[in-house]
C-alpha cells in the first residue's frame, strides 16, 4: 500500500468520522419525521386538537410545527457534528492500523457501533428504563452495548472487509434500517397500545425485525456504485443547506408566534385577567375559613380576607362532570343534560374558554380529572390544556431526552418529585406559563384533584392532622380504597377511630393543596398582575367522610356533597374582607366571569342565575336553589359484576332548597324532607310528618323544571385510551 495514503493524518480521519455521523443525523432526523408524519392518527397531541375542536388541516399544522421540526434538526446535526468530532480523535488516537483500506473499514463500522449505541441505547433508556443508575439499567445498558459492537462486526464482515468500496451506501442503507426498526416499534406500540412485553409486543418485534433484515439484505445486494469523496461534498453541503434553512424557518416562526400573541394581547387589552381554580371534593365545612376546628387553609383564608368568601354556596350537583358542565356553561344540570348517560358536552354548547377565545383571551386549562378532559368535551375552545395523568408525549426525541434530564436533575426536588395528585407539575407548569408572558390577558382554568381519593397526602401532610393514638398500621387499614366498591357504595357504621383517620388524611390533602394555591397567588403577586386578575377558588362538589355511612360522593344529595366554599378576589368589583351569608349556586359564577369580562350572555331558560357581583350590589340572593345527581350507570355496572347489590343507586335524584327546607325526588317516586335548621346532618326524613311543606317543595321543583327549554342533545363521546380508563379506574369511577 501507498505510504503517503496510509498517512493521511487527522484531518483524512475527520472528514471520514464527519461524513459518516452527518449522514447518519440526517437519516435520524428523516426516519423520526417520516414516523412522525405517519403515526400521525394514532398520536396523542393530534388527536386532543381533533377533540378540542379543531379542523383536521388545522391539527396537522399544530402538531407537526415547522419551529419544532428545525429544532429538531438542529439538535441532531449538532449531536452528530461533536459525535463525528469526538469519534475521529479517539480513534485516530488509539488506531494502529496501516492500511489504508483496513483502516476505513475499521473506522465506519466502530462509528456505526457508536452511532447505535447513542441514538438506540437513548431510546431505549427513556423508553424503558425509568431509573437511569439501576442495577437493571446498567445491565441492559451493558448488553446493549455489546449487541451494538456485534452488530458492527456483522456489518464489517458483511461489508467493508469484503466490498470496501461500498462501504458508505452500506453504512447509510444499514443505519437507515436500525433506525426504521426503533422508529417503527415506537410507533407499532404506541399506535396500538401494545405492551413490548406481551405475546403481541414480542411478534410485533420479530415481525419488524425479519422486515428490517430483509432491507438490509436487499440492499446488499444493490450495486451502489458511489464515489465516496464525490458524495462527502454533497454530505457537508447538505448538512450547512439544512441547518441554514431550519435556523431560518426557527427564527421566522418565532416571530410570528411572537407577533401573534401580541396581536392577541392587544385585542384582549383593557380585560382582566381570570383564574378559576376548582379544589376537586372539597366541602366547605373543613376549610379553617368556614369556621373548621383545624387550621387547614391558613393560606386561603389570607386571600379570603382580601376578597369575598361566600358562606352558603350550593353545588348544582354532586358530582364532577355536571357540575363543571354548569360553571362552564351557566346551565343546570337539568339544561345541559350532560351526566354518566350522555358524558359528552356537545359543540353547540358555548363554554367559557370559547366564548372568551372569541374575546382574544390566552387560555390554558389544567385538569387532573378525567370528567374534565377531552373525552368529555370539557377542552375545548383552550388554546393549551394539560392533562396530568398521561405522560408526556414527545414527538421528538430531543423533546424526551430533555424531559428525562429534567427529570433526573430534580429528582431531589421536592416540588418536582413528590407524589400526590398533580398538584405540584400543574403549579409549576401553570406558574411558569404565567410567567412566560403576564402581559397578555388570560384566562386559566385548574383542576386540582386534592382532596379526592384516594386520601393520600404526601409527607408530612399525612401525619399533620392525624391524632396521636393511630398508629401506622391503623392509618394503612383505615384509608379508603377508591378501587372497593363497598367503600364507595355500600353504607356502613365506622368505627371513630376510622373516622378520625379517614379526616385526617382529607384535611391533609387540603393543606397541602392550600401551599400550592398561595404559590399560584404569589406568581401574580410577583408579575405585579395580581389586582388585575379576577380569582376564584371553589370546588365541585364536597364528600362523604362516614356521613351517612358512606365515604365518597357517589350517594344522594346531602349537604355534605353541596355544600362547596367560594373566594372571589377581585378588588375593582368585590369589596375585600367581605362575607356574604346568603344562599348562591356555583352556576353564578359563569355569569360572574361574563359580566368582568364585559360579555352579554344568559344561556339558561330558568331565571335563577345571576352575576354573584351583581348579587351583592342588588342583594338579591337565590332563594331557590335546584341540585340534581344522575344515577351512576359505570358504578352499577361495576357493582353487577361483583354480585353487590345496590339497587339503592339506581334512581336519579333532585333536590331543591327553598325557606330552611330540602325536599328530595327520585326517579322512582320517593321523596325525603328534611328540616336544615334543626336537623343540619339530615338525617331525620320527615315527609310523612310534613306533607304540606313537602307538596310546596315538590310543586316548586316541578315547576322549576317545567321551564326548561331543551339544548343540543349529548356529542358523540370518544373512545377513552388506556391511560383515561386507569386513572379513572384509580378514582373508583370505574372497573
Amino acid at each position: 500500500m501507498n505510504k503517503e495514503k496510509n498517512n493521511l493524518g487527522f484531518s483524512y480521519t475527520l472528514l471520514q468520522g464527519l461524513s459518516i455521523w452527518l449522514t447518519g443525523g440526517i437519516i435520524f432526523w428523516f426516519t423520526e419525521l417520516l414516523t412522525v408524519i405517519i403515526g400521525l392518527p394514532f398520536s396523542w397531541d393530534f388527536n386532543k386538537l381533533l377533540l378540542n375542536g379543531l379542523s383536521v388541516k388545522d391539527a396537522i399544522k399544530l402538531t407537526l410545527l415547522t419551529e419544532t421540526i428545525s429544532i429538531a434538526c438542529l439538535i441532531y446535526l449538532l449531536a452528530s457534528f461533536l459525535g463525528g468530532v469526538i469519534c475521529s480523535i479517539i480513534f485516530h488516537v488509539t488506531s494502529k492500523e496501516k492500511d489504508e483500506e483496513k483502516t476505513k473499514s475499521v473506522f465506519i463500522s466502530i462509528l456505526l457501533a457508536f452511532y447505535l449505541f447513542i441514538f438506540g441505547g437513548t431510546w431505549l433508556n427513556i423508553k424503558y428504563l425509568p431509573v437511569l443508575f439501576s442495577l437493571k439499567s446498567i445491565i441492559t445498558n451493558s448488553v446493549f452495548l455489546f449487541v451494538c459492537i456485534v452488530l458492527a462486526q456483522i456489518f464489517y464482515k458483511l461489508f467493508t472487509a469484503k466490498a470496501s468500496d461500498k462501504i458508505f451506501p452500506n453504512f447509510v442503507s444499514f443505519a437507515f434500517v436500525i433506525n426504521l426498526f426503533m422508529m417503527g416499534e415506537m410507533l407499532i406500540l404506541k399506535s396500538f397500545s401494545i405492551n413490548i412485553f406481551s405475546v403481541k409486543g414480542v411478534l410485533s418485534g420479530i415481525a419488524l425485525a425479519a422486515v428490517s433484515i430483509l432491507v438490509v439484505f436487499i440492499s446488499k445486494r444493490i450495486s451502489w456504485e458511489i464515489n465516496f469523496q464525490f458524495v462527502r461534498k454533497w454530505i457537508f453541503a447538505s448538512s450547512t443547506a439544512l441547518t441554514l434553512c431550519a435556523a431560518v424557518l426557527l427564527i421566522v416562526t418565532s416571530g410570528s408566534a411572537r407577533n401573534s400573541s401580541d396581536k392577541q394581547g392587544r385585542d384582549a387589552a383593557g380585560k382582566p385577567n381570570i383564574l378559576f381554580i376548582v379544589m376537586d371534593t372539597t366541602r366547605a365545612d373543613h376549610l379553617s375559613c368556614y369556621g373548621y376546628k383545624l387550621n387547614t387553609s391558613p393560606n386561603l383564608d389570607k386571600i379570603a380576607g382580601e376578597g369575598v368568601l361566600f358562606r352558603r354556596v350550593i353545588s348544582p350537583s354532586s358530582w364532577t362532570l355536571p357540575s363543571h358542565v354548569s360553571m362552564f356553561t351557566g346551565l343546570s344540570p337539568i339544561e345541559h343534560g350532560i351526566g354518566y348517560a350522555s358524558p359528552y358536552l356537545p359543540e353547540q354548547i358555548e363554554t367559557l374558554a370559547g366564548i372568551l377565545k372569541k374575546e382574544s383571551y390566552r387560555s390554558l386549562g389544567y385538569s387532573n380529572n378525567p370528567w374534565v378532559s377531552f373525552f368529555t368535551g370539557m377542552s375545548r375552545g383552550f388554546d393549551d390544556f394539560q392533562v396530568g395523568w398521561k405522560k408526556h408525549e414527545g414527538r421528538y426525541l430531543y423533546n424526551v431526552i430533555y424531559d428525562r434530564l429534567i427529570e433526573i436533575l430534580k429528582r431531589n426536588d421536592p416540588e418536582w418529585s413528590v407524589e400526590d395528585h398533580g398538584a405540584a407539575k400543574t403549579t409549576k407548569y401553570v406558574s411558569e406559563w404565567i410567567e412566560k408572558d403576564s402581559k397578555s390577558p388570560f384566562f386559566i382554568f385548574i383542576n386540582y384533584m386534592e382532596p379526592h381519593l384516594p386520601y393520600k397526602p404526601p409527607p408530612p401532610y399525612d401525619s399533620l392532622f392525624m391524632p396521636d393514638n393511630i398508629s401506622f398500621e391503623e392509618i394503612q387499614r383505615f384509608a379508603p380504597n377508591p378501587e372497593d366498591i363497598r367503600t364507595l357504595m355500600v353504607p356502613r357504621q365506622r368505627s371513630q377511630k376510622e373516622l378520625s383517620v379517614i379526616s385526617a388524611l382529607y384535611d391533609g390533602e387540603i393543606n397541602y393543596l392550600d401551599g400550592k394555591i398561595w404559590r399560584l397567588y404569589m406568581q401574580l403577586k410577583d408579575s405585579n398582575i395580581l389586582d388585575n386578575t379576577l380569582l376564584i377558588i371553589t370546588s365541585d362538589h364536597g364528600d362523604n367522610l362516614g356521613d351517612h355511612g358512606i365515604v365518597g360522593h357517589a350517594y344522594g344529595l346531602f349537604n355534605t356533597l353541596l355544600e362547596v366554599p367560594l373566594i372571589i378576589r377581585y378588588p375593582k368589583y368585590f369589596k375585600p374582607g367581605l362575607t356574604i351569608n346568603d344562599n348562591v349556586q356555583a352556576t353564578d359564577i359563569f355569569y360572574t366571569i361574563m359580566e368582568i369580562a364585559g360579555i352579554e350572555r344568559n344561556p339558561s331558560s330558568l331565571g335563577l342565575v345571576k352575576s354573584l357581583n351583581r348579587r351583592i350590589k342588588e342583594q338579591d340572593y337565590q332563594k331557590i336553589m335546584i341540585a340534581e345527581h344522575d344515577k351512576p350507570i359505570d358504578n352499577l355496572n361495576w357493582a353487577k359484576k361483583e354480585g353487590i347489590n345496590i339497587d339503592h343507586l339506581n334512581k336519579d335524584r333532585s333536590a331543591i332548597i327553598f325557606n330552611g327546607y330540602k325536599y328530595i325526588q327520585t326517579s322512582k317516586g320517593e321523596e325525603e324532607l328534611y328540616d336544615l335548621g334543626n336537623d343540619p346532618g339530615e338525617v331525620k326524613n320527615i315527609v310523612s310528618k310534613s306533607n304540606k311543606i313537602a307538596s310546596i317543595l315538590r310543586n316548586k321543583l316541578n315547576g322549576t323544571f317545567a321551564k326548561v327549554k331543551p339544548v343540543a342533545g349529548s356529542g358523540q363521546r370518544p373512545e377513552i385510551d388506556k391511560e383515561t380508563k386507569e386513572k379513572l379506574r384509580s378514582l373508583g369511577y370505574i372497573r
